[in-house]
């Protein structure tokens, strides 16, 4: 649903531009520009789209920061520690004990939470836990471990992102900017955290 949004606002957007440059043109501009610079504006429009859903359609591995409001509350720091144990290893069990984005097995093992976002109504909802590899993890989680690790494990992430995702380099960067520009929007917003009917906070 949001993709068809942003795909019809792009396309409303991209016929805006026509008819503006255009319209521009037509009057201060001898008739050639006139016609060829609403083309040039239409298509380089559409080329940065279109390699914006290049590098962001289909990744198996995502960042998935965590608004400031919600730092610190989670499942893991909610539960009683025997009940939280019980949770992640019954995790860990159903995926055969290998993260379930690289297959990796053999990597310390983490318990996830996914978690969605409304951000109009401002409540943060526990979509599932998932096991993942200590690496997977931290690519998730891309702003604390900037934090907590240095250029040596981020360049290491990198990496690992462009190779589960098939991405090139600059592709992360490009995602990267758009995702930590999205959780600045969020940062100055108090989220209700849900876990079924549970409210956390």
């Amino acid at each position: 649903m949001i993709k068809n949004k942003v795909i019809l606002g792009h396309i409303v957007f991209s016929l805006l531009l026509w008819g503006y440059t255009g319209f521009y043109t037509w009057y201060r501009a001898p008739q050639w520009i006139a016609v060829l610079l609403p083309l040039g504006s239409f298509f380089a429009f559409n080329f940065m789209v279109i390699s914006w859903y290049r590098v962001t359609d289909g990744l198996k591995l995502e960042i998935e920061p965590i608004p400031i409001s919600s730092w610190g509350i989670s499942l893991a720091s909610r539960l009683p520690k025997e009940e939280w144990d019980d949770l992640r290893t019954k995790v860990y069990r159903d995926a055969d004990y290998k993260c379930e984005i690289c297959g990796n097995g053999e990597e310390q093992l983490h318990c996830h939470e996914q978690w969605a976002f409304d951000d109009k109504r401002s409540i943060q909802k526990l979509v599932r836990c998932i096991c993942l590899c200590k690496t997977c993890h931290d690519v998730k989680h891309l702003g604390r471990s900037k934090e907590v690790y240095g250029k040596g494990h981020i360049s290491l992430l990198v990496r690992h992102w462009c190779k589960i995702n098939k991405r090139l380099e600059q592709d992360f960067y490009m995602y990267e900017k758009e995702i930590f520009t999205l959780n600045k929007k969020r940062a100055d917003k108090f989220y209700v955290i849900k876990v079924g009917r549970r409210i956390l906070v």
